[in-house]
Protein backbone atom coordinates (compact mmCIF):
# COMPACT_ATOMS: atom_id res chain seq x y z
CA UNK A 1 0.00 0.00 0.00
CA UNK A 2 1.20 3.57 -0.98
CA UNK A 3 -0.10 6.85 -1.02
CA UNK A 4 1.13 9.87 -3.13
CA UNK A 5 -0.87 13.13 -4.44
CA UNK A 6 -3.32 13.80 -6.90
CA UNK A 7 -0.31 15.45 -9.10
CA UNK A 8 0.45 11.74 -9.48
CA UNK A 9 -0.29 11.64 -13.15
CA UNK A 10 0.16 7.95 -14.04
CA UNK A 11 -2.87 6.93 -11.29
CA UNK A 12 -6.39 6.75 -12.03
CA UNK A 13 -9.39 5.12 -10.11
CA UNK A 14 -10.33 2.07 -12.46
CA UNK A 15 -14.54 0.80 -11.94
CA UNK A 16 -13.06 -2.79 -11.11
CA UNK A 17 -11.45 -1.22 -8.21
CA UNK A 18 -11.94 -3.00 -5.24
CA UNK A 19 -14.01 -5.77 -7.65
CA UNK A 20 -14.77 -9.34 -6.03
CA UNK A 21 -11.77 -11.67 -7.35
CA UNK A 22 -12.95 -15.05 -7.93
CA UNK A 23 -9.99 -16.72 -8.55
CA UNK A 24 -8.98 -16.06 -4.64
CA UNK A 25 -12.52 -16.44 -3.53
CA UNK A 26 -13.48 -19.96 -2.12
CA UNK A 27 -15.28 -21.32 0.94
CA UNK A 28 -15.24 -18.61 4.09
CA UNK A 29 -12.73 -16.45 2.28
CA UNK A 30 -13.43 -13.77 0.36
CA UNK A 31 -10.39 -12.28 -2.45
CA UNK A 32 -10.76 -8.61 -4.03
CA UNK A 33 -9.16 -6.90 -6.74
CA UNK A 34 -6.16 -3.85 -6.39
CA UNK A 35 -8.11 -0.27 -5.97
CA UNK A 36 -7.71 3.31 -5.39
CA UNK A 37 -8.62 5.13 -2.90
CA UNK A 38 -8.49 9.15 -2.92
CA UNK A 39 -9.56 11.30 0.11
CA UNK A 40 -9.06 15.18 -0.46
CA UNK A 41 -5.68 15.46 -2.57
CA UNK A 42 -4.18 11.90 -0.99
CA UNK A 43 -4.15 8.99 -3.34
CA UNK A 44 -4.03 5.07 -1.45
CA UNK A 45 -3.49 2.75 -3.66
CA UNK A 46 -4.27 -0.42 -2.11
CA UNK A 47 -2.86 -4.07 -3.32
CA UNK A 48 -5.32 -6.59 -4.18
CA UNK A 49 -5.81 -9.18 -1.12
CA UNK A 50 -8.34 -11.79 0.65
CA UNK A 51 -9.77 -11.51 4.51
CA UNK A 52 -11.87 -14.31 6.20
CA UNK A 53 -15.72 -13.88 6.49
CA UNK A 54 -17.52 -14.90 9.39
CA UNK A 55 -19.47 -17.98 9.26
CA UNK A 56 -23.63 -18.47 9.08
CA UNK A 57 -23.85 -14.54 9.28
CA UNK A 58 -24.44 -11.05 6.83
CA UNK A 59 -21.24 -9.71 6.08
CA UNK A 60 -20.28 -5.90 5.48
CA UNK A 61 -16.99 -5.53 3.93
CA UNK A 62 -15.91 -1.85 3.84
CA UNK A 63 -12.23 0.12 3.61
CA UNK A 64 -11.26 2.92 5.95
CA UNK A 65 -9.25 6.09 5.15
CA UNK A 66 -6.49 4.93 5.27
CA UNK A 67 -6.95 1.74 2.53
CA UNK A 68 -7.58 -0.91 4.99
CA UNK A 69 -10.20 -3.46 4.08
CA UNK A 70 -12.48 -4.89 6.69
CA UNK A 71 -15.68 -6.90 7.78
CA UNK A 72 -17.93 -6.83 10.37
CA UNK A 73 -21.59 -8.33 11.14
CA UNK A 74 -23.31 -5.17 12.28
CA UNK A 75 -23.41 -3.10 9.14
CA UNK A 76 -21.16 -0.32 7.15
CA UNK A 77 -19.29 1.86 9.00
CA UNK A 78 -19.48 5.55 9.25
CA UNK A 79 -16.41 6.91 7.19
CA UNK A 80 -15.94 4.18 5.36
CA UNK A 81 -16.68 2.94 1.62
CA UNK A 82 -18.78 -0.31 1.71
CA UNK A 83 -17.72 -2.66 -1.02
CA UNK A 84 -19.70 -5.80 -0.03
CA UNK A 85 -22.49 -7.29 1.76
CA UNK A 86 -21.65 -10.82 1.80
CA UNK A 87 -23.84 -13.70 3.46
CA UNK A 88 -22.57 -16.58 4.12
CA UNK A 89 -23.23 -20.19 5.59
CA UNK A 90 -20.96 -22.13 7.78
CA UNK A 91 -18.95 -23.17 5.58
CA UNK A 92 -19.14 -21.08 2.50
CA UNK A 93 -20.06 -18.04 0.69
CA UNK A 94 -23.50 -18.24 -0.01
CA UNK A 95 -24.09 -14.89 -1.81
CA UNK A 96 -22.39 -11.34 -2.54
CA UNK A 97 -23.58 -7.85 -3.13
CA UNK A 98 -21.79 -5.03 -4.89
CA UNK A 99 -22.12 -2.31 -2.66
CA UNK A 100 -19.37 0.11 -4.69
CA UNK A 101 -20.51 3.52 -4.73
CA UNK A 102 -18.18 6.15 -6.69
CA UNK A 103 -15.00 6.85 -5.27
CA UNK A 104 -13.26 10.04 -6.09
CA UNK A 105 -12.66 10.74 -9.62
CA UNK A 106 -9.21 12.40 -11.21
CA UNK A 107 -9.30 13.32 -14.92
CA UNK A 108 -7.70 10.05 -15.77
CA UNK A 109 -11.11 8.63 -14.96
CA UNK A 110 -13.41 10.88 -17.64
CA UNK A 111 -13.35 9.02 -21.61
CA UNK A 112 -12.71 11.35 -24.05
CA UNK A 113 -16.47 12.07 -24.90
CA UNK A 114 -16.61 13.13 -21.23
CA UNK A 115 -18.44 10.46 -19.91
CA UNK A 116 -17.26 8.05 -16.96
CA UNK A 117 -17.79 4.44 -17.04
CA UNK A 118 -19.40 3.57 -13.75
CA UNK A 119 -20.71 0.27 -11.99
CA UNK A 120 -23.12 0.27 -9.02
CA UNK A 121 -24.87 2.99 -7.25
CA UNK A 122 -23.98 6.66 -7.83
CA UNK A 123 -24.74 8.17 -3.92
CA UNK A 124 -24.80 12.31 -4.41
CA UNK A 125 -26.34 14.76 -1.60
CA UNK A 126 -27.57 18.37 -3.16
CA UNK A 127 -25.08 18.18 -5.88
CA UNK A 128 -26.40 19.60 -9.53
CA UNK A 129 -26.32 17.34 -12.64
CA UNK A 130 -26.34 19.37 -16.22
CA UNK A 131 -26.49 18.01 -19.42
CA UNK A 132 -27.02 14.52 -18.04
CA UNK A 133 -28.56 11.99 -20.34
CA UNK A 134 -30.37 8.68 -20.05
CA UNK A 135 -30.04 5.55 -21.95
CA UNK A 136 -32.58 4.56 -24.50
CA UNK A 137 -33.97 0.87 -25.44
CA UNK A 138 -35.89 -0.44 -28.45
CA UNK A 139 -37.16 -3.77 -27.15
CA UNK A 140 -39.50 -5.79 -29.60
CA UNK A 141 -42.66 -7.54 -28.91
CA UNK A 142 -42.12 -11.47 -29.24
CA UNK A 143 -44.86 -13.44 -30.10
CA UNK A 144 -47.20 -10.89 -28.16
CA UNK A 145 -44.50 -10.45 -24.83
CA UNK A 146 -42.42 -7.48 -24.02
CA UNK A 147 -40.14 -6.76 -21.19
CA UNK A 148 -39.29 -4.04 -19.90
CA UNK A 149 -35.43 -4.24 -18.21
CA UNK A 150 -34.46 -1.60 -15.94
CA UNK A 151 -30.75 -3.05 -16.05
CA UNK A 152 -30.61 -2.09 -19.41
CA UNK A 153 -32.26 1.03 -19.48
CA UNK A 154 -35.09 3.61 -18.22
CA UNK A 155 -36.27 4.94 -21.17
CA UNK A 156 -37.75 2.62 -23.22
CA UNK A 157 -39.26 2.82 -27.20
CA UNK A 158 -41.99 0.50 -28.54
CA UNK A 159 -43.19 0.29 -32.01
CA UNK A 160 -46.57 -1.47 -31.54
CA UNK A 161 -46.17 -4.06 -34.44
CA UNK A 162 -48.57 -6.69 -32.41
CA UNK A 163 -50.85 -6.51 -29.84
CA UNK A 164 -48.78 -6.79 -26.12
CA UNK A 165 -50.45 -9.05 -24.35
CA UNK A 166 -48.24 -9.85 -21.50
CA UNK A 167 -45.68 -6.99 -20.20
CA UNK A 168 -43.42 -7.15 -17.32
CA UNK A 169 -41.14 -5.20 -16.21
CA UNK A 170 -37.84 -6.66 -14.43
CA UNK A 171 -34.34 -5.73 -12.41
CA UNK A 172 -36.54 -3.24 -10.16
CA UNK A 173 -34.12 -1.51 -7.85
CA UNK A 174 -34.64 -2.77 -3.95
CA UNK A 175 -37.47 -2.07 -2.17
CA UNK A 176 -35.73 0.48 -0.26
CA UNK A 177 -35.34 2.37 -3.21
CA UNK A 178 -37.79 4.36 -6.01
CA UNK A 179 -37.29 2.85 -9.73
CA UNK A 180 -38.86 4.98 -12.55
CA UNK A 181 -39.51 3.90 -16.31
CA UNK A 182 -40.72 6.37 -19.78
CA UNK A 183 -42.33 4.01 -21.73
CA UNK A 184 -43.30 5.26 -25.65
CA UNK A 185 -45.36 3.57 -27.92
CA UNK A 186 -45.31 3.70 -31.18
CA UNK A 187 -48.32 2.58 -33.80
CA UNK A 188 -47.16 0.70 -36.79
CA UNK A 189 -48.95 1.64 -40.05
CA UNK A 190 -51.52 -0.85 -39.76
CA UNK A 191 -52.27 1.00 -35.95
CA UNK A 192 -54.76 0.00 -33.48
CA UNK A 193 -52.65 -2.34 -31.67
CA UNK A 194 -53.34 -3.30 -27.90
CA UNK A 195 -51.62 -3.71 -24.45
CA UNK A 196 -52.53 -5.68 -21.80
CA UNK A 197 -51.60 -4.10 -18.62
CA UNK A 198 -50.36 -6.25 -15.65
CA UNK A 199 -52.04 -6.48 -12.79
CA UNK A 200 -48.91 -5.22 -11.11
CA UNK A 201 -49.77 -1.45 -12.06
CA UNK A 202 -52.19 1.05 -10.56
CA UNK A 203 -53.50 3.44 -12.15
CA UNK A 204 -55.20 6.75 -11.11
CA UNK A 205 -58.65 6.35 -9.79
CA UNK A 206 -58.39 2.76 -10.90
CA UNK A 207 -58.63 3.20 -14.38
CA UNK A 208 -56.33 2.37 -17.25
CA UNK A 209 -55.89 5.10 -19.91
CA UNK A 210 -56.18 4.20 -23.81
CA UNK A 211 -53.23 4.37 -25.42
CA UNK A 212 -53.29 6.44 -29.06
CA UNK A 213 -54.37 4.19 -31.94
CA UNK A 214 -54.02 5.50 -35.13
CA UNK A 215 -51.14 4.71 -37.47
CA UNK A 216 -48.34 6.27 -36.85
CA UNK A 217 -49.19 7.85 -33.08
CA UNK A 218 -46.89 8.05 -29.96
CA UNK A 219 -48.36 7.30 -26.58
CA UNK A 220 -45.82 8.19 -23.76
CA UNK A 221 -46.35 6.55 -20.32
CA UNK A 222 -44.17 6.88 -16.87
CA UNK A 223 -44.32 4.11 -14.18
CA UNK A 224 -43.03 4.22 -10.55
CA UNK A 225 -42.08 1.54 -8.03
CA UNK A 226 -41.44 2.20 -4.21
CA UNK A 227 -41.51 -1.66 -3.30
CA UNK A 228 -39.21 -3.15 -5.60
CA UNK A 229 -41.32 -3.42 -8.38
CA UNK A 230 -43.82 -5.75 -7.05
CA UNK A 231 -46.44 -2.57 -7.82
CA UNK A 232 -45.96 0.07 -10.31
CA UNK A 233 -48.05 3.54 -10.54
CA UNK A 234 -48.60 4.17 -13.80
CA UNK A 235 -49.32 7.49 -15.62
CA UNK A 236 -49.95 8.83 -19.30
CA UNK A 237 -48.01 11.52 -19.72
CA UNK A 238 -49.67 12.34 -23.58
CA UNK A 239 -50.95 10.73 -26.80
CA UNK A 240 -51.18 11.50 -30.15
CA UNK A 241 -48.52 14.00 -30.34
CA UNK A 242 -48.85 16.32 -33.64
Amino acid sequence: MSTDTLAHSTVGARFSDFDEDPAATRGLVWGYRAGILRNMTTITVVSAGSLPIYPSATNYVEINREGKVCVNKTGFTKGHVPLRRIMASAEAITDSIDQRALLVLSLDDFKSDGSVPMTGDLRMQRNAIKAYAETLAKPKILRGNLKIILSVANVFLVTLNDDIKNLTFESAPDADKAGSVTLILTQDETGGRSINWPKSVRWPDGTAPAIGSAAGSDSVLRFLTIDGGVTWRGFLIGKDFA
